[in-house]
Parts: structure tokens; sequence; C-alpha cells
């Protein structure tokens, strides 16, 4: 149905395209001040991602960790936004955001997402590590479910954060209209 090459295409678009698309999804919900601030923290979290990736993708194996350890990075900031966002009050925009934030339903399957993806990276480091060291023969995981499954959880991310920018959008919209 698809070749390798087409696949190994669509998963490389999948890596490249996710900056573009926040700071895309960043521009459609800026006047909501959580909803900035979440993507800003995607947002960095990406670029730092974007950052090494040449470096660590020539790690070979400890790429993987890299995958669990960029994870972890995502879920804590997510996670903390409101506990960062009131440690940092004293600058404005900090303190806005300490006032009016909400957690968001798809912000919970964006850190269940991240999770899941973390857990992906950790199997295939573990098999992997197993097939380089010589104790199982094949690394099935890595060859048939890793790829695919990382780009399911990033198309889902893609869907939610769109969900919550335009979600969000569009109450700030609706709040505008009924203040006129």
């Amino acid at each position: 149905m698809f070749s390798y090459d087409t696949l190994n295409l669509f998963y490389t678009f999948l890596g490249y395209s996710s900056t573009p698309f926040l700071i895309a999804m960043l521009l459609v919900a800026w006047r909501n001040i959580n909803c900035r601030y979440i993507l800003l923290v995607l947002l960095s979290i990406e670029l730092l991602e974007s950052l090494a990736y040449e470096t660590t993708y020539s790690w070979r194996n400890e790429y993987y960790l890299w995958g669990v350890f960029t994870g972890l990075l995502s879920i804590i900031p997510v996670l903390g936004r409101r506990l960062i966002a009131l440690r940092l009050k004293k600058i404005p925009f900090f303190h806005t955001i300490a006032n009016e934030y909400r957690f968001l339903k798809q912000e919970g399957a964006i850190i269940f997402c991240y999770a899941l993806s973390t857990l992906i990276h950790a199997i295939t480091y573990i098999e992997v590590s197993l097939y380089t060291n010589r104790i199982i023969e094949n690394y099935i995981f890595q060859k048939h479910i890793f790829s695919p499954a990382i780009a399911i959880i990033h198309i889902t991310c893609y869907v939610l954060i769109f969900g919550i920018a335009v979600k969000n959008r569009t109450i700030d919209n609706f709040k505008l209209d009924k203040a006129s």
C-alpha cells in the first residue's frame, strides 16, 4: 500500500512540522492568555528538541533515552504550568496567568500522549539495547510499532492543540461580542 520511502517522508514531515504548527496555533489563539501560555510552553519544549535533534539522532540507541527525557520534560512544565506561574507572579504576564489559569481537558489528553510517547521510547530503548547486546534476535517493536505509534501520537497532539486554539479563540470572540 505505502512504500518505505513514502512512510519515511511522512514521518519526517511530522517531525519537522511541529514548530510551524505550534507557531500558527499560537497566532490563532493569541488573545487568550491561558492558551497562549500553554502554547508557549509547548513551543519552547519543541524548540529545544529541534535544536538538539542533529546531536541526539547521532547517539544511536541513546536517542530513545533522549525521547524518554523530552517526554518527561514535556509532562512536567505542562502539568506544573500553574505552579510556574505562581512562582513568577511578580511578572505581569504570569500574574495574569496565575489569576486566570484553568486546566483544559485537551491539556490532560496532551499529557497522556506525552506519557505514552515516553513509554514507547523507553520500550524501544530496552528492545534495541537487548538486540545490540545480542540477547534477542530481532527488534520487532522498533521496526514495526515505534514509528506508526509516534506518528499517531503526533497527529493526536496536533488535533488536541488545534482544538485548544480554536475553542479558546471562539470563547474570546464570544466574550468580545457580548461586551460590545
